[in-house]
């Protein structure tokens, strides 16, 4: 399953983690630290491509793993405790389970981080001349599809 679309750009989960994402970095207030920090921040992600590349083996997996505590820094230096609050709220509410359990919050809010943070490189450099910076972000945009699960296509109520 893959973050924004099927291959073709069509189907009934079209976008939808993708507005998740924007949700839930609108929930944070984090977009204009993004906004203000966007080269440094798409700096870090191409580092963490380039160490993914070199990786022996699983480097979608490696590059994850390197990305994600990016995203959660940013999460926790750009939001208030009131805005995290809020944000792990509509969390809670989007993704609470039939068990009656809470979701990982705080890792399903990184990843939508990480989404709408790649997502937006994406955006920037996939009608780029630069071909390396094209090529740079399309790796990290179909190695952020991983992180798409069911239950992030399918929120239980409209973000």
């Amino acid at each position: 399953m893959s973050i924004t679309s099927p291959p073709s750009g069509t189907g009934p989960t079209a976008g939808g983690t993708q507005r998740a994402a924007r949700k839930a970095v609108e929930e944070l207030n984090i977009e204009p630290f993004i906004k203000k920090h966007r080269p440094s921040i798409f700096n870090k992600l191409e580092e963490c491509d380039h160490y993914a590349n070199s990786a022996d083996f699983n480097g979608d997996m490696m590059f994850i793993a390197l990305s994600l505590p990016i995203a959660n820094g940013i999460i926790h230096v750009a939001s208030t405790r009131e805005h995290l609050r809020k944000a792990t709220k509509w969390v809670v509410d989007q993704w609470k389970s039939d068990a009656n359990q809470d979701p990982e919050k705080i890792s399903i809010l990184s990843a939508l981080v990480l989404i709408h943070v790649a997502g937006e490189g994406w955006n920037k450099y996939k009608r780029s001349r630069d071909k390396e910076k094209r090529e740079i972000w399309k790796r990290i945009h179909d190695r952020v599809q991983v992180l798409s699960t069911e239950k992030l296509d399918k929120p239980r109520k409209s973000p």
